[in-house]
C-alpha cells in the first residue's frame, strides 16, 4: 500500500471527504493535486496532512490495513481509547475500558442522569419562585 491509499484509508477513516481535506491544504498553500493516488509525499506536506486529520505524527507512514481490519473485526473485551492531548504537545494517552463496563458499576448510570436532571429542574424551579419575589418587591 503505498503512502496515497494510506491517506485515503486514514481519510475515510477519520470521516472526512476528499474535498474537505483538500480545502485545508489549499488553505495552508500546499497543493494537494491528486494527492491519494501519489507513492511518495514530502514530510512536510504529510506531517500538514496528519495534522488537518488529527493523527499523531509517523500514523499514516506506520499504517497497516490489515492491522485495523482485524482490529474492527477482532470481537474485543475491552474498548482501546486513544486520546490526543493537544495541550501537552500532541502527547496520546492510550485507555482501556472493558465493554461491560456498565455492568461493574456501583449505579445505573440511566438513573443517575434522571436524579441530575431532577436536581437541576429543581434549581431552575427556585429561581424562577426567586425571581417572582423580587419582582413583586419592586413593584
Amino acid at each position: 500500500m503505498n503512502i496515497g491509499e494510506k491517506i485515503a484509508m486514514v481519510r475515510k477513516l477519520r470521516g472526512w471527504k476528499q474535498e474537505a481535506l483538500a480545502y485545508m491544504l489549499r488553505k495552508k498553500g500546499f497543493n494537494s493535486a491528486s494527492l491519494e493516488k501519489r507513492e511518495h509525499i514530502g514530510d512536510d506536506l504529510l506531517r500538514e496532512i496528519e495534522t488537518i486529520l488529527e493523527v499523531r505524527p509517523g500514523y499514516i507512514k506506520e499504517f497497516d490495513r490489515e492491522a485495523v481490519m482485524e482490529l474492527i473485526n477482532t470481537e474485543s473485551e475491552n474498548i482501546l481509547l486513544e486520546i490526543m492531548d493537544k495541550d501537552n504537545d500532541g502527547f496520546i494517552q492510550k485507555y482501556s475500558i472493558p465493554k461491560d463496563y456498565r455492568d461493574n458499576l456501583p449505579f445505573d448510570p440511566l438513573e443517575k442522569i434522571v436524579e441530575l436532571y431532577k436536581r437541576l429542574l429543581a434549581s431552575e424551579e427556585e429561581k424562577i419562585q426567586l425571581l417572582n419575589q423580587q419582582e413583586k418587591v419592586i413593584l
